[in-house]
């Protein structure tokens, strides 16, 4: 089951980089004077990257738990 859960939150991580990086590009990419635009990626790509953080902390609580059971 811990193994389960674990492959799941690395397939999720491989993910979220894509994400990540395709939020960045919006952003970069959307004209300064359209705010409204600009801000909304922009809250995408904080979304994104706390994401990132988000599974990186599950994965490694994951592993510590699996490597304690063991």
């Amino acid at each position: 089951m811990q193994d389960d859960v674990l492959t799941a939150l690395q397939r999720d991580l491989r993910a979220t980089p894509y994400a990540a990086q395709s939020a960045r590009k919006q952003y970069v990419a959307a004209a300064p004077e359209n705010r409204l635009v600009a801000n909304e990626l922009e809250r995408r790509l904080n979304v994104a990257l706390l994401r990132v953080g988000e599974l990186e902390s599950r994965i490694a609580r994951q592993a510590i738990s699996r490597s304690s059971s063991i």
